[in-house]
């Protein structure tokens, strides 16, 4: 499923990078049983979105970070203000 949703055009590309992501989300190699039984419940849904993201915030400890320092002060406003990293 990962690598048939990449846009990268090589087959090696994608397959790698398929293999980075659902390593880094599912470290035991196996992805959760209630996160695929969710989405049959909920396909194309905000609740599913909600409950991906959710995920990916587990696994990634930057994301909620990211989260709370630009989304959340945009809000407000309606748009990102751009960074530069020096």
């Amino acid at each position: 499923f990962v690598r048939g949703r990449l846009h990268f055009s090589g087959e090696a590309t994608r397959s790698r990078y398929a293999a980075y992501i659902v390593r880094r989300l599912f470290p035991s190699g196996l992805p959760d049983e209630v996160l695929p039984a969710f989405s049959r419940l909920y396909p194309d849904r905000v609740e599913l979105k909600d409950a991906a993201l959710y995920r990916f915030c587990q696994a990634e400890p930057l994301l909620p970070e990211l989260i709370a320092a630009l989304l959340l002060p945009a809000i407000g406003t309606g748009r990102l203000t751009p960074i530069l990293f020096t």
